[in-house]
């Protein structure tokens, strides 16, 4: 909306791409604008037609259910984006090493390393040190920390290092300050590549001078591009192999899920993984490549001509060339002669038995090679070797991949909780298991990462507690269902059957949900199957749900299901993650109801992104883990939506990165495990004390995200609301909220700027950016049937964008102006009537500068007129910034008018502060006049008073800040005050934390009531004081929220429970 208000854009694509940070990383979104931003202009609805809140214009494919459930934010278990601790340390110089898959020498004899579990990328100088040059340890996020899932590593001509990053390929500078080594990702928006350029599971890299081959594992072919080294960009040329279909053995032009490659010579060597074999690839005149067979079979062996799911390769010059070759579960390493002739190998040149061989690289410099096993860099010498022949240069001799506690937590995934409020979570990549009290404190840990049962897991996907005391898990690496004791973690027995022996009933494929009913029957997810099982307390098959075998979108089918509740009656509910839906069931498996009509759809409330996990308390309310949208949805018993927790992508108290575990305790408090951020969140059923939320979130749709304007008019409560139709009005009747004006009054309005009752009427002003309009007013009598009185930003059109701010000055109607590119005007009616509107001199518009281009607030003191200024948002030192971004801005001011009619500035350009670009508010309150000044980014906003005459600059003192009230500079966007009865309130944004409000009675001894956000950070702001609204003692407050639509909330200063 506002010049100053950068654009926000949560569509669908980039939705989507966000939720996927536990596959493939996302980068960061832009910080959301500190206000409305515009709309799209709607066609009309009529005017003064009352419409039931959730029916037209924002219904949705869902009905919806009454307002007023919230969940609270209270704790969580973990380290925030900490799943395990950090290495090297000063106490502990090991570089430990979490699944290194690409190894590569440059020519100075520097060895880089990448994690692909451990999302790192590393070096050894040549005498050993470790530096770490990107990445944060088990964070797979390219966007927030560098590295996703790093698998290969390449040096270009001018040194830069190309890491392999799934969809992009992300370039390091080894010799860059820390902090500041990765410079670019390719392509910067991967979204939006076309077909034949984007990357999927990208996991091998070679150069051949600019030209670039990437293995695409996911994809099954080598994509061939022209990189430009210099500005970080690839050019797609051509395929080698075909994209998107796998080949057999028998296929010499296709590749099953090939790993590393590379380029020699005019030949391109390809590890084709799941062929079991090492593809030579011949490029002719045509620049095209044809292949084959170089070594392996096509047959899983050990013989010398066999390879066993090779991975890695490197190239040797010593000074013969020769292609060494990782071959993986053989757990060796054989090297090809290159040097013309016939091919002859040593399969068993180096020899690591009983280790698996991800990769080899040849050092030059001292003719040795480095051999990663998968949690260790082993060196051996020029004449390769065996177990009697290396050393270990980096990770830990004994095969640690990392060091951790009790406290922190790595991919969490499976949780449940018991009858005394217990809670049981499971770690899918750390293979532990935990179990705390209903206080957060730890009774027990169980193992490590492990195949063997009795001594850990791996890979739980799931877990569900029994009544009489056994703990289920449900593993995704080897597909078993493991039974052990809720008092100790002990192991008690395994349910599954190996696929050689028992029957059809017990052969899983990875067991992605588990939930136990009141009598014992534990129902499992059986994910790659499409089907879910039901076994009673005795193991015994008594259902199955779905068809084997066979994934499908009817009722009667299941794609990839996930997670499993059992409500009280038995009823069974299955989140069928990849048909986006959750499907209910009774307990004789017969269909009930869906929740999610869109078939992953984008993110309103009516659909799912691959929920992974559901839950039921004992109300009946469904609660779902949706993964794509970040979010967890609670629905009531017959599938209405209640609310959302989460909605926006982050690592705030109340964002997720994946949403990928959900439970419920008998308290209905809620416990969500968040893959990605390495923590278990805590929710309380109600909201914080001294706050209600009176409203559905968004009134029924995710995308009316602000409440902008409140008033209360003959006795109802009034709300405007920007949303995807415009500008809209909303009003709480007899009968719950309903809709008076639903899409902008037929005139393209983008949203409400402020609602306010004149001479027994309501006006509304708006913002409106159509290049054709400018900001109106209109009035009603009866909340239903509205005049305009103001057009067209005062017949400027896009001069005045928005009518801002309404208020009664003397006996007459006046309204401030948003202006564009210019100063701000105020005009005033002694009627409100169309056509009666005259202009004030300000001593020319913004009072006479251009870069005021909001007056924000008027009020009358000691007998003059007080106005308030945004200034300003133009580049006028010529730096190429924005002014209220690189702190040359002239800063926010305060101008008086006297009873002669001439105005007057009175204070400093932002009270000394030129970051100070916003005076917000003016509030008259015990002797004083005080003035909130919102900060641009970097401190925090401001409470200034004068309490003398306030007619000169020296007459001001600063009062506090938002850091001093709520210890954090965030507390700055969207700054307002207010008064409440005998309390002057004080509320600031804050997109970390959630916005705070703060009281005083004195304006010297302020209190923060309640918690940040309301308990949510998500509710980050309010529209300066234009959205807050004081009402016999409490107030009304119009909320920010982009991740589960606008709220509005009341607040009650002298009462905990507020409604």
């Amino acid at each position: 909306m506002h010049t100053k208000f950068h654009k926000f854009w949560l569509v669908g694509l980039l939705v989507i791409v966000s939720m996927l940070a536990n596959v493939s990383g996302v980068a960061a979104f832009p910080e959301p604008p500190d206000g409305p931003q515009p709309a799209q202009p709607r066609g009309g609805s009529g005017a003064g037609v009352a419409v039931t809140q959730g029916a037209e214009p924002n219904a949705q494919a869902i009905a919806l259910g009454k307002p007023g459930t919230v969940f609270s934010y209270n704790s969580a278990f973990g380290e925030v984006d900490t799943p395990y601790f950090d290495s090297p340390t000063l106490d502990d110089p090991i570089l430990y090493l979490n699944r290194p898959f690409g190894l590569r020498y440059n020519a100075a004899g520097e060895l880089f390393i990448t994690e692909e579990d451990g999302a790192r990328l590393s070096m050894l100088e040549t005498d050993g040190t470790p530096v770490v040059l990107a990445g944060r340890p088990g964070m797979h996020d390219w966007g927030n920390f560098g590295m996703n899932w790093p698998k290969d590593v390449a040096v270009d001509a001018n040194g830069l290092l190309w890491v392999p990053n799934n969809e992009v390929i992300t370039v390091v500078d080894p010799n860059a300050p820390e902090g500041e080594r990765v410079v670019a990702h390719v392509p910067n928006e991967p979204w939006n590549e076309p077909n034949e350029s984007r990357l999927n599971e990208s996991m091998g890299l070679a150069f051949d001078g600019t030209r670039l081959f990437v293995s695409d594992r996911g994809r099954n072919c080598v994509k061939v591009f022209d990189a430009d080294i210099n500005n970080f960009t690839m050019t797609w040329r051509y395929d080698i192999g075909v994209c998107d279909e796998w080949g057999d053995a028998s296929q010499t032009e296709r590749f099953n899920r090939q790993a590393h490659v590379e380029f020699y010579d005019g030949v391109l060597y390809v590890a084709d993984s799941d062929n079991n074999r090492v593809m030579a690839c011949e490029e002719d005149p045509a620049d095209t490549f044809t292949c084959s067979v170089f070594h392996g079979t096509g047959n899983p062996g050990s013989a010398d001509d066999e390879l066993n799911r090779p991975a890695g390769l490197g190239l040797e010059f010593s000074p013969n060339p020769y292609l060494l070759i990782a071959d993986g579960d053989n757990g060796r390493v054989a090297r090809c002669n290159l040097s013309g002739g016939p091919v002859t190998c040593d399969p068993d040149f180096i020899t690591v038995y009983g280790w698996p061989v991800i990769d080899v690289a040849y050092d030059a410099v001292s003719g040795t090679y480095a051999v990663s096993d998968g949690e260790k860099i082993r060196r051996f010498p020029a004449t390769g070797g065996g177990d009697a022949d290396y050393t270990v240069i980096a990770g830990d001799p004994d095969g640690k991949p990392y060091l951790t506690d009790d406290a922190h937590f790595y991919g969490v995934r499976g949780i449940d909780t018991d009858s005394k409020n217990n809670v049981y979570f499971a770690e899918e990549l750390g293979g532990r298991m935990f179990k705390f009290d209903a206080l957060g404190n730890l009774v027990w840990s169980f193992g490590t990462r492990s195949d063997n049962p009795e001594e850990g897991l791996n890979g739980p996907m799931s877990l569900a507690v029994s009544r009489t005391g056994l703990v289920y898990v449900g593993q995704n690496g080897w597909a078993r269902l493991l039974v052990y004791s809720a008092v100790d973690g002990s192991f008690v027995r395994r349910i599954d059957q190996d696929w050689d022996t028992g029957t059809e009933d017990y052969h899983l494929t990875g067991v992605s949900g588990l939930a136990v009913d009141p009598r014992g029957y534990v129902y499992v997810a059986d994910r790659w199957r499409h089907r879910v099982m039901v076994y009673d307390r005795f193991d015994q098959k008594v259902m199955e749900l779905g068809v084997k075998d066979e994934p499908g979108q009817d009722s009667g089918h299941f794609a990839e299901p996930g997670g499993i509740a059992v409500d009280a009656k038995l009823n069974i509910y299955v989140a069928d993650t990849n048909n986006c839906r959750v499907q209910k069931f009774n307990k004789k498996g017969v269909y009930q109801m869906t929740i999610g009509s869109q078939m992953c759809g984008p993110d309103g409330f009516d659909s799912l992104g691959r929920p992974l996990d559901v839950a039921v308390d004992a109300k009946g309310r469904i609660y779902v883990a949706d993964e794509w949208h970040v979010r967890t949805q609670v629905f009531d018993k017959t599938g209405a939506y209640l609310t959302t927790i989460g909605g926006n992508w982050g690592s705030g108290t109340s964002q997720f990165r994946n949403a990928s575990g959900v439970a419920v305790d008998k308290k209905s408090n809620v416990y969500i495990a968040d893959w990605s951020t390495a923590q278990v969140k805590k929710f309380l059923p109600k909201a914080p004390d001294y706050f209600g939320q009176l409203t559905l979130n968004g009134f029924g749709s995710r995308w009316a995200d602000a409440v902008t304007a409140v008033s209360m008019y003959k006795g109802l409560l009034y709300a405007g609301v920007q949303s995807d139709r415009g500008a809209q009005i909303w009003r709480k009747g007899k009968k719950g909220w309903e809709v008076v004006e639903a899409d902008g009054f037929r005139n393209g309005n983008n949203g409400i700027d402020f609602l306010f009752e004149y001479n027994g009427m309501l006006y509304a002003s708006t913002y409106n950016y159509d290049p054709n309009s400018g900001g109106q007013i209109w009035r009603t009598m009866d909340g239903l049937t509205w005049q305009i009185v103001v057009n067209n930003g005062f017949d400027q059109f896009q001069r005045n964008p928005e009518v801002f701010r309404m208020m009664k000055v003397g006996n007459e109607l006046c309204a401030t102006t948003w202006s564009s590119n210019s100063g701000a005007q105020l005009w005033c009616s002694p009627s409100g009537d169309l056509g009666s509107w005259t202009k004030e001199d300000l001593g020319g518009d913004g009072f006479g500068h251009d870069d005021g281009i909001a007056i924000t607030d008027l009020v009358e003191y000691q007998g003059a007129w007080y106005a308030s200024t945004f200034h300003a948002n133009y580049d006028d030192d010529g730096d190429g910034n924005p002014d209220d971004l690189d702190g040359d801005a002239d800063g926010g001011q305060v101008w008086r008018r006297d009873n002669t009619g001439t105005w007057s500035q009175v204070n400093e350009n932002g009270f000394g502060n030129t970051g100070n670009i916003v005076i917000s508010s003016l509030v008259p309150f015990t002797g004083g006049l005080y003035a909130m000044a919102v900060h641009s980014p970097g401190e925090s906003s401001q409470i200034w008073r004068c309490t003398d005459q306030c007619d000169d600059t020296g007459d001001w003192e600063f009062v506090t800040d938002g850091e001093t009230l709520g210890g954090d500079w965030n507390y700055r966007r969207g700054a307002g005050l207010v008064l409440v009865g005998t309390r002057l309130a004080a509320v600031m944004g804050n997109n970390d934390l959630g916005l705070g409000v703060f009281t005083t009675l004195d304006g010297n001894l302020w209190t923060q009531a309640g918690l940040p956000g309301m308990g949510n950070s998500n509710n980050q702001l309010t529209y300066y004081s234009n959205s807050l609204f004081p009402y016999k003692g409490n107030l009304y407050m119009g909320v920010f929220n982009w991740g589960t639509g606008a709220s509005l909330w009341k607040f009650c200063p002298t009462k905990k429970v507020c409604k």
